[in-house]
């Protein structure tokens, strides 16, 4: 139940952060959805817009639209646009009835939203980096057959890893952008160091992973010998400890006495295999 909440916690908190990442280059975003519509709408407009393509083969399933209430769809729509950005750009320059169609008004009236502008497109790839970081944690979470806390943990781990990464980008904006997103994600979160540590514990018990792994993450997100990786290698070492004394307290009842030699005996190397 709780890695369920957990994870469910998880997928919302990447929802809003998305959203907002979403809503910020919003304009931008319906400008190369209605121009990915304007290419797939028929076959004569694909053939100009296949005109324009330097390399590779266009088809209008290679051009996805989005559906819009779900951001996996649209980060794949706009990942595809973005491999045909030189096309779209020519298509603005060189093609007459492109240009009109961005003229009409949609159904409600409104003057329909494009065509994509250079800016547009720049804003739109460097949303489409951070994107890609979270679609690739929400497709672990679909791909998981069990529901655990440990997978959560090492994506949270990742996202990080890859903010952290984009914050030291020489793209101006991007690292800002990363920076921003960074604080975001970890105001959400209250950050790693005051996150749930059971959550950590249960992926130090996950034998493929141990303490190393922990370990290695910690290091990773914060430096190798910072104060916060080592404040977190000692506070888990310690409830692991905790949680060990507790565990061998319930199995000290009289009428089990004489196994407890036994737990006692093998306990510690127990506890130390954790920390291999």
């Amino acid at each position: 139940g709780g890695a369920l909440l957990h994870m469910r916690c998880c997928a919302h908190i990447l929802n809003l952060i998305v959203k907002d990442g979403l809503s910020e280059v919003k304009e931008s975003v319906m400008g190369i959805r209605n121009a990915v519509k304007y290419v797939r709408s028929s076959g004569t407009r694909l053939q100009s817009f296949q005109l324009r393509v330097l390399t590779g083969k266009v088809s209008r399933g290679s051009l996805s639209l989005d559906c819009i209430t779900r951001w996996n769809s649209t980060y794949l729509m706009l990942s595809a646009a973005l491999k045909f950005r030189i096309a779209f750009e020519k298509l603005k320059a060189e093609d007459m009835l492109y240009n009109e169609y961005f003229k009409e008004a949609e159904e409600n009236g409104q003057k329909r939203v494009g065509p994509p502008t250079s800016e547009g497109w720049d804003e739109v790839q460097r949303l489409v980096k951070f994107l890609k970081i979270f679609f690739g944690c929400t497709l672990a979470f679909s791909a998981s057959k069990t529901v655990t806390s440990t997978i959560c943990y090492n994506e949270i781990v990742i996202i990080e890893r890859n903010l952290i990464a984009l914050s030291n980008s020489k793209d101006d904006v991007l690292r800002i952008q990363a920076r921003e997103m960074r604080n975001k994600f970890e105001k959400y979160w209250d950050g790693l160091v005051n996150m749930n540590p059971l959550v950590i514990i249960a992926s130090v018990f996950d034998p493929r992973n141990k303490m190393q792994f922990a370990s290695i993450c910690f290091d990773k997100l914060y430096g190798k010998n910072s104060v916060e990786s080592g404040h977190l290698r000692t506070s888990i070492r310690a409830l692991i400890k905790q949680l060990y004394e507790e565990y061998v307290s319930k199995l000290s009842t009289p009428s089990q006495g004489d196994s407890l030699s036994n737990i006692s005996g093998n306990g510690e190397s127990e506890v130390g295999n954790m920390y291999d």
